[in-house]
């Protein structure tokens, strides 16, 4: 409350400030518009009641509200929410937020217990007895330790993200939190007086279950990364060694197997890094687990008749490669990949418009590096623009014979994020007067997993030096609000 609360102003559509029914749709909704309203007293007697049945059935000290991601442009124009705003004086609708959350403080405090709640329960000021669950960044945090009230630290602690190759793992939230980052997960409580660090109550993991659907799966997302939870939060800076810890942590694991506990081996997979260093293409092989016996081939070379890995590859030419760890045999996932050499590496691209400054990728040459994005968009190999459509104007630098092009894209609905619907390549000599010479329509298709694919336009041979192609937004996306639209490379052949 006020927010994330669709389903119940679906059953009861009199708790909204708008009063219409409204439908539930599977995964995420953003903004989140449809909240309680705060102008009525109807609301607080039906939350009032839930929490009563809610205090009878679970006997904890803590109750948490959540509290966070209400967006409140329908308290801006609810007569009942501005009526509330004037008779308390409140000069904004962050403060009728504040006032929404005392509210519900002072009703559990009336029967013993402590209210909980994301740390948007701060805006508009908050009782300082009420603990914060500090997501947003430690500035946030600070700010409410500061002011007195209890802190839980959960930032950038999401263990709903993938923790190992999007590929070869279960469905996750997108995001990416291997085991090595989050033991290395800075708590920035050195930035924090000793005061204010002792009301510091502890560290949180968040483990969000859309996309857990069993008890298994729910315990491959917690372990081994529950063990680096466990490790940062209760030991100090000067104990802590990542070697130290992995040994431990691979010994932990046959307590696991007696156990029956479904844990993750992403530790062991091989993780592949393609660099670009002035224009020489190097593959670079790591793995979690250190020392490990890392054993590659290229090409059609099967992996039994793998070579070992010492340094990076240098690369001249398209290729495949596969990649394990090695236990007296490869025993552990298989890494597959591709390399592809084209004609636009390092080449100059112009965009109209620029992309979005939350998806700036690798800034102006993310397109044209070789460097391929993987389902994690957060990997900084993605070009993202929010509901616009988008040119991209590639400069060979010469007369050069083209016949194909390719464009990397991503879908991830769950994160708004949606395929072009229309593709268009048009070429030039003079960057001025342009020919189109294919087009690809989209259409737009539901779908429930994240998925990558390069979109190929083929022509007849043609001499050119500028390539202009044209990406056309889904702007009106099943689950309304505005499409994300992300590219990862132009291929030129």
């Amino acid at each position: 409350m006020p927010a994330h609360a669709m389903s119940a102003i679906a059953a009861y559509p009199k708790l909204s400030c708008h009063k219409r029914p409204i439908g539930v749709p599977s995964g995420a909704v953003w903004p989140i518009t449809d909240i309680y309203c705060a102008g009525q007293e109807e609301t607080f007697t039906f939350l009032e009641d839930v929490l009563t049945e809610v205090m009878e059935l679970f006997p904890s000290k803590y109750i948490h509200v959540g509290g966070d991601e209400a967006t409140h442009t329908e308290w801006e124009k609810c007569p009942k929410c501005q009526a509330r705003m004037k008779e308390h004086h409140l000069k904004d609708v962050h403060q009728l937020q504040s006032y929404f959350i005392k509210r519900i403080d002072d009703f559990l405090l009336s029967k013993g217990r402590t209210l909980v709640g994301w740390d948007e329960i701060m805006d508009g000021g908050l009782a300082n007895n009420a603990v914060v669950m500090n997501w947003r960044g430690i500035e946030v945090g600070k700010k409410a330790l500061e002011q007195g009230n209890p802190v839980v630290l959960t930032s950038d602690c999401y263990i709903d993200n993938y923790q190992g190759l999007p590929d070869y793992e279960p469905q996750a939230n997108g995001g990416y939190l291997p085991l090595k980052t989050l033991y290395h997960y800075n708590l920035e409580k050195e930035n924090l007086s000793p005061a204010l660090q002792k009301n510091i109550l502890g560290t949180q993991a968040n483990l969000w279950a859309e996309n857990v659907g069993s008890t298994e799966h729910s315990e491959y997302m917690l372990f081994p990364r529950l063990l680096a939870l466990a490790e940062i939060s209760w030991t100090t800076d000067n104990l802590k060694n990542w070697d130290n810890f992995i040994n431990r942590t691979q010994a932990f694991m046959k307590r696991l197997e007696v156990m029956k506990v479904n844990y993750a081996r992403s530790m062991y997979q091989v993780v592949p890094t393609v660099e670009n260093q002035k224009g020489n293409i190097f593959l670079k092989l790591d793995c979690e687990v250190p020392n490990a016996d890392i054993r590659y081939a290229l090409g059609d070379t099967p992996i039994e008749k793998a070579t070992k890995y010492h340094q990076p590859i240098a690369l001249h030419r398209s290729t495949t490669f596969k990649a394990t760890v090695f236990s007296g045999k490869a025993t552990n996932t298989i890494t597959t990949g591709e390399v592809t050499f084209h004609k636009a590496i390092d080449k100059k691209v112009s965009y109209s418009p620029l992309y979005h400054k939350s998806y700036q990728g690798q800034g102006e040459a993310t397109l044209t590096n070789v460097i391929r994005g993987t389902k994690n968009f957060h990997d900084e190999q993605w070009l993202g623009w929010l509901g616009d459509d988008v040119t991209l104007t590639l400069d060979l630098e010469q007369a050069t014979e083209v016949r194909e092009v390719r464009i990397g894209a991503m879908d991830a609905q769950a994160s708004g994020i949606y395929f072009p619907v229309k593709f268009m390549v048009s070429l030039s000599n003079d960057g001025k007067n342009y020919r189109e010479v294919a087009t690809h329509n989209e259409p737009c298709v539901v779908r429930g997993k994240s998925s990558l694919k390069d979109f190929v336009l083929k022509f007849s041979p043609t001499e050119a030096r500028y390539i202009k192609l044209t990406l056309k937004n889904v702007k009106t996306p099943p689950k309304g609000g505005d499409a994300w639209l992300f590219i990862d490379e132009i291929l030129v052949f």
